[in-house]
């Protein structure tokens, strides 16, 4: 009796904690190397649950992807790297040569539409390494 009561009692506490969380995120791969983002444009919905896996695969160079989207919704990022934010006010994510990070948002309710993001290192955005994440309405 005991026994079956603490297997209802952690199916219960499993079943709502799941709940609760929501559904698992999507996670969406990002390649870094000199000088280009791939994808270099990257769908999105508003209020979606997302993991960016920033992966430099540029053995020389480092790399960072800002954008003013991070600036609108908490960043939970976990790896090697640093955080910061440009000269102009977008937060970055910095990862070195050779190393990964992940990053995790929810995706704010901005407007629908495009927002850049570029590599903030050096010239490296003006040598092409940039993108944008195409933000759609909530299903």
């Amino acid at each position: 009796m005991v026994r079956r009561l603490l297997l209802v009692l952690w199916v219960g506490v499993w079943v709502a904690s799941s709940v609760a969380a929501g559904p698992a995120p999507r996670t969406i791969r990002i390649s870094m190397t000199s000088f280009k983002f791939e994808p270099s444009v990257i769908q999105l919905r508003q209020g979606e649950r997302v993991v960016l896996e920033l992966v430099n695969e540029d053995t020389q160079r480092p790399h960072n992807i800002a954008s003013e989207l991070f600036n609108q919704t908490e960043l939970v990022v976990r790896g090697e790297f640093r955080q910061g934010t440009t000269a102009d006010g977008r937060r970055f994510v910095f990862v070195d040569a050779g190393k990964r990070a992940e990053v995790e948002i929810i995706v704010p309710r901005v407007a629908v539409g495009q927002v850049s993001f570029i590599c903030s290192v050096g010239q490296h955005a003006a040598q092409g390494m940039t993108g944008a994440f195409v933000v759609r309405p909530a299903q």
